[in-house]
């Protein structure tokens, strides 16, 4: 039995080594929370962390803050970085191969990569210098690790250093998440309009009546059932489900809402924002404390980060309180093209045009580069088969769409100012709510808005003729706004918020059903005052 004595042993022996081994890789890639490093800032930065593991990160100015949040991101999140990167330049096949190569197809019809080195290359010289330190600290972060991120291993791949214009990618990661990237719902909607009668289309289509809570008070009306009978196109279609009794909704949804000081007992207002996006591991926002002094005057900001990027994205300076829900209006359209005879050329108001081509080369690992010829028109890209005779408006596509003014929010000292910087931030538009110490609330909405002339904005629609079109985008002075309501309270939930003209404006770009804003509506009209405490007990009602 000797040799099956030293078998086990070398066995044991081997377990333990791999055990080991794979116990040294993984301590290894955790971050560095204890000790000092040389590092490239002008003065020392403090990173502490409290009970939680939030950090809080103490500089001298903003740039090597910036440095010490994208060092901290690094250790913490790079992979998660690498994913919002590579999702939006269509470059996940190089990570996980052939799996990935058709979303990879479909991202690169916007050309996000091309677009965010174009972004960072006309940023504002104190945002290029702030992104560049920002950058600087996620390598250094990345380099300070002993071992990648588990992943990599995992995936027997090696992370690349973050560039600057990685971080205008991670942006057009949020758009891909909180706007619609394909125009399916106006395919769909244009394919509903031509198969169905007007009056079923108006019935079907309308925005519900039922839960009726925007901010300015608007009401819609029910468009009663029509008369006639069930359109036949819809009574063939057989149903997918198999079990068709009534579920709650598994949509995702946000919330903020807001009271003025005349509804506390101290006379400063209370903001609460709660940001819903799909349960992930690790979560999309990291918690961080930023503190710096600028032209001798002290900053400090503490809210949620998008790891990727430099700034707080919600959150307090001590002046203004902030957060956002996702505006659901209509920031795209689909443009029905209107064809040569050999398909070679579109119609416009200047007559035929040739269509431009793009090369895009798409790395997948473990296979050769795959080609994509990407079409595109004077209005945007055209949309992949079987909706080649369609091309996509949209604002991510512009540089209004993508730039990080939202860094101004961190300084603003109260809400008629934060109302006014709304329109130069580069986000995808957004319900922005904001309180400040002094008493005042107020909601907008941040990001650039389109200004343009669509006879339906619902529905793809003929350009050629200059009856539908983008003119540019709306100056500050012509977005909607609400300031100090005479109730006291404003409320978003990612459904109708207001109507009329202004609804008009932005559109519908799939409102929610309105039970939650109803909900909250209510729930802050029940009381005449209200506190951190009642607030949070709005958040936690979960009926709806």
């Amino acid at each position: 039995m000797l040799w099956f004595k030293r078998i086990s042993i070398s066995l044991l022996t081997l377990i333990l080594l791999v055990a080991g081994f794979l116990y040294f890789v993984l301590r290894s890639s955790l971050p560095l929370y204890e000790g000092e490093l040389p590092a490239e800032v002008n003065q020392s930065v403090a990173i502490s962390r409290d009970a939680q593991g939030y950090a809080s990160i103490e500089g001298e100015n903003r740039n090597d803050v910036a440095y010490a949040l994208g060092f901290v991101h690094a250790q913490e999140r790079f992979f998660q970085m690498d994913l919002l990167r590579r999702n939006a330049a269509g470059e996940l096949s190089e990570l996980f191969g052939e799996m990935a190569l058709e979303l990879d197809k479909k991202r690169r019809i916007h050309r996000f990569r091309a677009k965010a080195e174009w972004g960072f290359a006309a940023l504002p010289a104190e945002h290029k210098v702030l992104l560049k330190r920002y950058t600087a600290g996620v390598n250094a972060g990345l380099a300070e690790l002993g071992w990648p991120p588990f992943e990599y291993g995992l995936l027997a791949q090696t992370p690349r250093n973050w560039v600057e214009a990685d971080s205008f990618l991670a942006l057009y990661s949020m758009y891909l998440d909180l706007q619609g990237a394909e125009g399916k719902d106006e395919l769909a909607m244009g394919l509903m309009q031509q198969k169905l009668p007007q009056d079923w289309y108006d019935f079907l289509f309308q925005h519900s009546p039922d839960w009726q809570a925007a901010m300015d008070e608007s009401k819609v009306s029910l468009t009663p059932m029509p008369k006639s009978s069930y359109p036949a196109v819809l009574a063939g279609q057989k149903t997918a489900c198999t079990d068709c009794s009534l579920h709650d909704s598994t949509d995702i949804g946000s919330n903020n809402f807001a009271v003025s000081g005349k509804r506390t007992a101290d006379g400063r207002a209370i903001l609460a924002d709660d940001m819903h996006l799909g349960i992930r591991v690790p979560g999309t926002w990291f918690k961080a404390q930023l503190k710096w002094i600028e032209n001798g005057e002290a900053y400090e900001v503490a809210g949620v980060s998008l790891p990727g990027t430099p700034a707080i994205v919600a959150g307090s300076n001590g002046h203004i309180a902030w957060g956002f829900t996702n505006s659901t209006a209509d920031w795209s359209d689909v443009i029905a093209l209107k064809l040569d005879e050999k398909a070679e050329k579109y119609q416009t108001t200047d007559g035929w045009q040739e269509f431009s081509y793009q090369n895009e080369v798409i790395k997948v690992k473990g296979q050769p580069d795959e080609l994509v010829l990407q079409k595109e028109t004077i209005w945007g890209p055209v949309l992949t088969p079987p909706f080649q005779n369609y091309a996509y408006r949209w604002v991510a596509h512009d540089p209004q769409g993508a730039n990080f003014n939202l860094i101004t929010l961190e300084k603003s000292k109260g809400v008629k100012e934060t109302l006014k910087l709304a329109a130069s931030a580069g986000v995808p538009a957004q319900n922005l709510l904001v309180a400040d110490k002094d008493g005042a609330i107020g909601w907008t909405l941040i990001g650039a808005l389109p200004q343009r002339k669509v006879q339906q904005m619902d529905t793809p629609q003929d350009w050629s003729n200059g009856q539908n079109n983008w003119t540019g985008y709306l100056s500050q002075s012509a977005y909607p706004q609400i300031y100090q309501p005479q109730s006291g309270q404003l409320w978003t939930a990612n459904s109708r918020m207001i109507g009329g003209k202004d609804l008009e404006l932005i559109g519908n770009g799939g409102y929610d059903l309105g039970a939650r804003g109803q909900q909250i509506r209510d729930a802050l009209l029940a009381s005449a005052q209200h506190n951190e405490k009642s607030l949070h007990a709005i958040q936690l009602d979960h009926r709806a």
